[in-house]
Formats: C-alpha cells, structure tokens, sequence
C-alpha cells in the first residue's frame, strides 16, 4: 500500500495536483474487503497519470462492471435483490422506479422472500423429524396436520404477492401506452404534442404512419413508453398489411389503449346507429375500428388489467352545437376527452386523466407487501407455490415425495436472494453495472 501511495503522490507533485485517500477497513467496506478510495481532482491528464501509475504495480487491473457489487455479494454484504435495487436505482429515470428501487435496496424483498424460506424451513424439519423418528419417538401425530396449515396459510400469502397486477414491473420498464385508431384521425400528431417535437411524421394522405414508433415520457413521476401505431384499415398494401398487423400486435399488450376518433365522426355514428344507445363507448369503438379489431386486441387483455382512454380529436373543426353534444358526451363518460391536438384545447385536462390512469396502473395499496419488480423473481415466485401446492397432493401419497416438494420451494426462493447461486442469473444482473459500481 506504501507503494501505491507513493506512486500516486509523484504524479500529483508532477501534475501540481491534490488529492486524498480513504481508507476503508475490512469488514465495514462496502465490499467487505480492504478498500482504498482516491479522491482527485477531475482533469484527464491527472487521472490518467494516476492510472498509468498504477497499471505499473504488480497484480493490478481494471475492474469489470459491476464487480464492486459482486464482491459485495460474495461476502454477503448484499443479496442479489438489494443488488438489484442497486441497479434499478442507477438507471431510475423517475420518482416512482426512485422509491422503488430504494425500497428494494433497503431489504423489502428480501425480508419478505427469507421470512416465506423460513417458515417452509421449519415446516421441513418438522416433517423430516417425523419421517425420521415418527415411529420410535412417538411423536404427536398432529405434526402433518399442523404443516399442512402452516403451508396453507403460506401458499395463500404468496399467491396474493402474485396477484399484483405487474404494478412492480410497469414502474420499472414503465407503462407501455399504444395510440390507435383509424388512418388521419391525429394519432401521429398526439405523439408529436406529447414529445413536444417531431417524432412521427404527420401527412394529409392516409396510411402514413407503417411502423410503430415508440418514446418514453415522465408522466406524473411514472414512466410510459408511447407507441404511435399504423392506422386500422382494410389495405391491398402488403406493406401497410404489416403495419396494421404490428398495431395489433402491441395493442394486444398494452397496458394502456388511448383510442382516437374524430369527434365529428364519433357523432355521426352516435345520430346514425340506434344500437349504440345512450352514447355506449365500447359499441362505438366496436361500430369505428370493427368488432374483429377489437377482439383481437382484446383476447389477451382484462378489464382489470387494462385501461382505456378515447379521445375525440379534431373539436377544432365543431359547430357550436356539434361542440355542445361532445361536451355532453365528455361529462358523461370519464374515460372520454374532447380534444384538438392541433391547438390544444383539451390536452391539459386529457393529460391529467392520464396521469390519473397511469398512476392507477402502478400505486399499490398501503401496508401491502412488497411488489414483485423483475419476471426472474415471479418465475420463482409462481415456480415455488407449484411445488407447496405439489406438496398438499404428494402428502396424501408419499411423503418423502412432499418433503422434497418443500426442498423444491425452498430453492427457488434462495435463487431470488442468491442463497442458491447460479452462475448464468449472476452473469446476466451484474453485466448491467457500470465500471466502478
């Protein structure tokens, strides 16, 4: 370490530069090793000179990313939730996947997944006793009934942490919102007003818009990824085909369908259709986009998964009465707003409906458990109570069988918290970090 020191300090005096060392002691370093921490002032030539002086010491190397925290895993000073807090906090881009993250990092997740380990663990060890030495010691026989409850009691508390509606996942990698509608109804310029630039191209000719063209936006302190889909239409085009195709495709998992109309139309199918009584919005949509269209967006969606909101655009080109009746609609329907993205009126009150919505989809209840905020920790999680509920099948049969059911369980918690290490679950999570994390 004296050498170190003394390398760094010559290039200092070379550079007519300062600095400070931290030394930080076993085991209360964040690795939990020894760890020296330099401190210097910013310039490259500097920092350079530090670094070549350094490479010329034996045994020394650059880190890889993210291999602090992996050294801080190893010797136990996290688990591998907290690690990715850690993560999810580095590249957090709003308040919400903030809080989230912290709440991760501070050992939410994991309080919750070694409480649910242990108490299968000792739900395992009463039974192995009784496997053991049930015979010869005479043991109360109400042990199995007696697990048998324990676990009821478990698998009924982790099958309502899977019943969270993703809100962990959607504040995480954010709410995917898919605009659509029918071609030249203000699809594209919706984007452009809520990316406040020129991200889709807008064109009076129909079936401009092919592909689908996504951004992110901070909304209310969540994150939602907007997609700009084709206009649905009946098309020789095969290019357009496609188009309508992927609109389809990610409408079908969205977890939010802002449908566009223009108000004008909207009303003309309201005067003309008798069936669509008392301003019925999921028959209106149905009558504009067609039942076929709906359907297919609709096979893989639930009401309580998804949320809808239909705008009805161009109110710009109404007469006075014709505005009066969408007003009227409006009030009427709390998931409708009356808009104009050419001038905006309307777009503050639709974008605080949205953010509403969004906030909806996200927000848990308070004093809920921790949500679940990675598809690795639900596969576990779903992976676990398959075996606790294989379990109360094999106790009936063999029990030696159920007890390795509660092995089984047991496992897959320790590989959300990394008690069960596999190497291929670390490559993937620590790849991520950046140098020097």
């Amino acid at each position: 370490m004296e050498k170190i020191h003394a390398a760094i300090w010559r290039v200092l005096k070379e550079k007519k530069s300062k600095g400070f060392s931290d030394f930080n002691n076993s085991p209360r370093s964040y690795t939990g090793e020894d760890m020296c921490e330099l401190h210097l002032h910013g310039s490259k030539p500097v920092i350079s000179g530090v670094l070549n002086a350094l490479q010329k010491m034996p045994h020394f190397r650059a880190a890889e990313p993210g291999e602090f925290t992996k050294r801080a895993f190893m010797a136990g000073k996290l688990d591998l939730t907290e690690v990715e807090g850690l993560a999810d906090l580095l590249n957090a881009e709003t308040e919400a996947q903030r809080r989230q993250a912290l709440r991760q990092m501070d050992g939410g997740l994991h309080k919750l997944y070694t409480d649910w380990t242990d108490r299968v663990k000792r739900c395992s060890a009463r039974l192995e006793a009784f496997i053991d030495f049930g015979e010869d010691q005479h043991l109360d026989e109400s042990i199995l009934p007696s697990v048998q409850k324990d676990l009821e009691i478990l698998r009924n508390e982790i099958s309502a942490h899977l019943q969270d509606k993703r809100k962990g996942e959607k504040v995480r990698s954010g709410v995917l919102s898919v605009i659509t509608g029918k071609p030249n109804v203000g699809k594209s310029t919706l984007m452009n007003y809520l990316c406040q630039k020129e991200v889709a191209i807008v064109s009076p000719t129909a079936g401009t818009t092919r592909d689908t063209i996504e951004f992110s936006l901070n909304i209310g302190g969540y994150m939602v990824n907007f997609c700009d889909t084709a206009g649905i239409r009946e098309s020789s085009d095969s290019i357009e085909q496609e188009g309508v195709k992927r609109a389809k495709d990610r409408s079908s998992k969205a977890d939010m369908l802002i449908f566009i109309l223009e108000a004008s139309r909207a009303l003309e199918l309201l005067s003309s259709n008798s069936q669509i009584a008392n301003e019925h919005v999921p028959k209106l949509l149905s009558k504009e986009l067609g039942e076929g269209y709906m359907k297919s967006i609709m096979a893989n969606q639930s009401e309580e998964s998804v949320k809808a909101l239909i705008l009805l655009n161009k109110i710009d080109l109404l007469s006075d009465e014709e505005m009066v009746r969408v007003k009227r609609m409006e009030e009427r329907h709390p998931s409708v707003c009356a808009v104009s993205c050419i001038d905006g009126t309307g777009m503050q009150k639709f974008l605080n409906v949205l953010s509403e919505r969004i906030k909806e989809l996200c927000c848990g209840f308070a004093g809920e458990l921790p949500t679940i905020t990675q598809e690795r920790h639900r596969t576990c999680v779903k992976n676990c109570l398959e075996s606790l509920i294989e379990f109360d099948e094999c106790i009936k049969i063999d029990i030696a069988i159920a007890a390795d059911k509660l092995r089984c369980a047991m496992n897959e918690l320790g590989k959300i918290t990394g008690k069960i290490r596999i190497n291929d679950i670390l490559d993937v999570i620590f790849k991520d970090f950046c140098i020097g994390k």
